[in-house]
């Protein structure tokens, strides 16, 4: 569950900043993560063909559960099999429909990085 979703500014079409905290509690692991201020993310990668589809990398639905997801990927703290399944507890949490957030963590776990 979301703590505090912080506040974020968007730099550009594609790009944001963290501008206060953004600290997710991870009831599922135990884990609480905080995005820290100054944190530059890409929201979420969405390919520019389905941007019409799913929507914009930095809308509203997406942009904390990407911004923590990118957060965790910079610092690799966590193995990327947890980053992942986290970042679809993290979609829900943001009152991302089960199917959207399925889909989104589906297309992270195929094609995102791991380490």
């Amino acid at each position: 569950m979301w703590r505090d979703v912080g506040a974020w500014q968007p730099l550009s079409r594609t790009r944001g900043i963290v501008r206060a905290p953004l600290i997710f509690d991870d009831t599922h692991t135990g884990d609480v993560i905080t995005v820290p201020v100054g944190f530059v993310s890409d929201g979420a990668s969405i390919p520019h063909t389905l941007r019409r589809v799913v929507g914009s990398p930095l809308h509203h639905r997406y942009v904390p559960a990407a911004i923590l997801h990118d957060y965790e990927i910079a610092t690799g703290d966590q193995s990327w099999l947890r980053v992942h399944t986290r970042f679809h507890r993290a979609l829900r949490a943001s009152g991302n429909s089960p199917l959207r957030s399925s889909a989104l963590a589906s297309a992270v776990f195929l094609f995102g990085p791991r380490w």
